[in-house]
């Protein structure tokens, strides 16, 4: 005999709205609830914010609310976000190349099968008979199932009348959790209720889409649409439901089982313990939860509870009456009716009465066995029994319907309220770019290109687009730590590469020349390569850089202060100041005349100013600085025609990021100094072009830690990051250490951090301070502990996360590598392959 589809008793879906044969539920989706690196206040407060929010749509004293939770995930779809991402990068015109890429990292993507987690709430607005009270008085099931077979007529669409009625109930429910709740949930689709029900039928298969279930034009599913749903062979074992199907013209199986949860601990200790439905998704597969519950009235269980204690005293009289004596049982019990009830009269929070269930999928008999055991034996170390049942397989498959009624009344719970905050149900490890789903399904946001997947309780994609922060009018700054060998420059590099490749015009200051290689990769083969060992005279000049005369005497002040290292005594300072003014009057104004200014002046102190830069402009690359012609005020030479610049200053003599700068060495002085104008002119260039000045330009700047350490380069960025939300210009700030960025200046300038492996205590210290995380232990071996590659990431919207940079592209791996060893190896490789 063949085996039937199962039959739900759901008949009609309209938007939000979901109708039984006897029940009429209202759907909301729970936004997500970031978990990781949370402070327990913080944890504590996501389940209170979900335990108000049921509190609230109950708007009875004497009658209950009948619920049901959904938390389910679906594979994520690479398609929409690469539509998604090649419409948001197209008005910036990427590479011919942009195409492949975004598909390479597509398949890619895939191939990792990752998880979009959706949590449902869905709330019982009444029966159906409360409408039409008087037409259910000759409606039996039975006859209306017989008429149905007979008369063909099953697509039930709900008349308007009955509509509005209940679109009156739903209106309160909707604005107290959509516009008030503090779980901030969001509107639900019709087609992804529909989704659910299909999902359902498909265990460890590619289920249809939601936009292979959407239905142009309209939310409504009629009773007969619903049972297309539903399709499939189910062949009801004991412990399991077979379901066949036909994909593709091709005959797949799959195994569902569904597990029951029995009993929970007397005393569930959140947050100190792992949330009981959030901790599901380090099984390592995933699973379905569905609970349906009741919200019960305090009044309501205070009534119920001294029922129970009259009962108590009863049984207690007839006891002792015969001579008896009371047992231990009877007096416990006694006891804790009196402590319920005392409770109850202190605390009008209402309690929730359950059943709880989990869904294991898989795609072989021996896999579910695997599986299950493997959810009883997670839960057994949480302290809660989980039962797989007998005999009930089907039954608790309909269950999981979206406002099918319970049809297993085993397993029943009593908790308060707080048990399914305490389960954050909603709860999220993602960062990065997480965008909004808009009413009508489509994303709202900015989803860049894919960078790596999260490593903590949920493995999510990871996409990062740093102009996303400005889109938000976030500061547009991001900041990359970490001890070398740690993953910090290929992260650097593979940003850089996704922005060029998309259209960003991006400048790479480059003082070690690791970041040529990205010349070698597809897209970048027209990058400008500028070596400023070869750059003209005068080229960073802080007379020829600034913009208007207020703007030339600071950078001259602050480059000077730079160059000698030391505080100018006051007498050399006002001197300075009119020698500047001097200057300035000059028809092609340089710090070559300054300083002839100063060393011809009869004030003791400018003269010897004036020796100390005589002697530094004679050091190699000073000649930046100082010009030797007359070229007036027109811009340098070097422009932004290419779509990649990389300047580099190989030969600059870099101080440690560890020497304090009273040990600096004049060249050491002189290099800072040289990062310092190289900063200032690429800003110039970024925003002399009127007509590119709003397309979407980087600055990326490593060994960075040079600028920021000092107080005239931390200005420098902030004036940078002021000017990047209106001109749509990102700073990237890499560096070795977190403590370079930790000053005001800077921290406000920035939007996203990432902090990659260190040993170093103090630094350690530095970047437990930038994040803004406790220095505990458990986050001190966070730091110390990361993998190469992996990091520590707050996004635009504060959420932290651990994250692995996936290093998915075998061209990217070659050319990104900075260890000499490595360097070598693919050196000879490429030898050989080519010979």
């Amino acid at each position: 005999m063949a085996n039937k589809a199962p039959r739900s008793s759901i008949t009609a879906i309209h938007e939000d709205l979901t109708f039984s044969q006897r029940d009429v539920y209202l759907w909301v989706k729970l936004s997500p609830n970031h978990y990781e690196f949370q402070t327990e206040s913080a944890r504590e407060q996501i389940a209170e914010n979900q335990s108000l929010a049921l509190a609230n749509i109950l708007n009875s004293e004497e009658n209950e609310l009948g619920c049901q939770l959904i938390v389910t995930s679906k594979v994520f779809d690479v398609n929409q976000w690469r539509n998604g991402y090649l419409e948001q990068t197209a008005y910036a015109s990427p590479v011919e190349y942009f195409g492949d890429y975004t598909m390479e990292m597509g398949n890619h993507i895939y191939a990792y099968q990752f998880r979009d987690k959706n949590v449902y709430l869905g709330v019982n607005l009444g029966y159906r008979t409360d409408f039409s009270p008087t037409k259910s008085i000759f409606k039996v099931k039975a006859i209306d199932d017989l008429i149905t077979r007979l008369t063909g007529e099953v697509d039930e669409y709900i008349s308007e009348k009955e509509l509005a009625f209940w679109e009156d109930k739903a209106r309160l429910v909707r604005f107290s959790l959509l516009d008030e709740g503090g779980v901030q949930a969001q509107t639900v689709r019709g087609v992804e209720l529909a989704y659910i029900i299909r999902k359902n039928l498909f265990p460890a298969m590619e289920s249809p889409s939601i936009d292979d279930l959407s239905i142009a034009g309209t939310q409504r599913w009629g009773a007969g649409e619903l049972a297309t749903l539903a399709d499939g062979d189910v062949e009801n074992k004991a412990k399991w439901l077979e379901i066949t199907q036909e994909i593709d013209g091709k005959t797949q199986k799959g195994y569902r089982a569904t597990l029951c949860f029995v009993k929970f601990p007397e005393v569930m200790r959140y947050p100190e313990r792992e949330p009981w439905i959030h901790s599901a998704s380090q099984l390592g597969f995933p699973v379905d939860i569905n609970s349906r519950f009741s919200i019960v009235p305090s009044k309501k269980v205070k009534k119920q509870v001294g029922n129970k204690i009259k009962a108590i005293q009863d049984q207690a009289t007839n006891m002792t009456s015969a001579g008896g004596e009371l047992s231990i049982e009877v007096r416990e019990n006694y006891q804790l009716g009196q402590y319920l009830d005392y409770a109850l009269s202190k605390d009008d929070t209402p309690w929730l009465y359950g059943r709880h269930r989990i869904a294991v999928e898989a795609s072989t008999e021996d896999q579910l066995k695997e599986r299950c055991q493997a959810v009883i034996d997670h839960y057994k170390r949480m302290g809660i029994l989980v039962v797989w049942s007998s005999g009930d397989q089907l039954d608790l498959l309909l269950e999981g319907m979206p406002s099918d009624r319970v049809r297993l009344s085993s397993y029943y719970q009593r908790h308060e309220l707080g048990i399914i905050g305490a389960g954050v149900p909603a709860g999220s490890g993602g960062a990065g770019d997480l965008p909004e789903q808009k009413p009508d399904g489509s994303i709202s946001g900015w989803l860049g290109p894919y960078i790596g997947y999260t490593t903590s309780r949920v493995t999510d994609p990871v996409f990062l687009s740093l102009h996303s922060a400005l889109a938000k009018d976030n500061p547009p700054g991001l900041v990359i730590t970490g001890s070398p060998g740690s993953g910090k420059s290929f992260t650097a590099f593979t940003l850089t590469y996704n922005m060029v490749l998309s259209g960003v015009k991006t400048i790479y200051i480059d003082p070690k020349m690791d970041a040529l290689p990205l010349k070698t990769l597809p897209g970048c083969e027209d990058a400008m390569i500028v070596d400023l060992r070869e750059g003209h005279d005068g080229l960073l000049d802080p007379f020829q850089l600034g913009e208007t005369d207020g703007e030339r005497i600071d950078l001259v002040l602050d480059t000077i202060k730079m160059l000698i290292g030391d505080k100018l005594t006051s007498i050399a300072e006002a001197e300075l100041s009119k020698s500047i003014k001097i200057v300035l009057k000059d028809r092609y104004p340089s710090m070559n005349k300054l300083t002839e200014v100063l060393l011809n002046s009869r004030i003791p102190d400018a003269a010897a100013l004036g020796e100390r830069l005589s002697i530094i402009r004679k050091l190699p690359f000073a000649r930046l600085c100082f010009s030797t012609i007359s070229r007036g005020n027109e811009i340098p030479h070097l422009t932004l025609d290419s779509r990649l610049t990389i300047i580099t200053l190989l030969g600059l003599e870099m101080p440690s990021s560890l020497t304090p700068k009273s040990s600096y060495s004049t060249r050491n002085q002189l290099a800072v100094a040289v990062l310092f104008l190289l900063t200032s002119f690429t800003r110039r260039l970024m925003i002399s072009n009127e007509i590119e000045k709003y397309l979407p330009k980087a600055i990326v700047i490593d060994e960075a830690w040079a600028i920021t350490s000092t107080d005239q380069g931390a200005k420098m960025v902030l004036e940078v990051a002021r000017m990047g939300r209106s001109l749509n210009t990102v700073i990237v700030l890499v560096s070795q250490n977190a403590g370079d960025f930790l000053g005001e200046n800077v921290t406000n300038s920035v939007s996203v951090k990432m902090a990659f492996r260190t040993k170093n205590e103090a630094e350690i210290d530095n970047v437990l301070s930038f994040f803004a995380l406790p220095k505990d232990a458990p986050h001190r071996k966070v730091i110390r502990e990361l993998n190469r590659g992996e990091c520590l990431i707050q996004d635009a919207d504060g959420r932290v996360a651990l994250v692995r940079i996936d290093n998915w592209n075998a061209k990217m791996s070659i050319a990104f590598e900075t260890n000499p060893v490595a360097k070598r190896k693919n050196a000879e490789q490429n030898s050989y392959e080519d010979a």
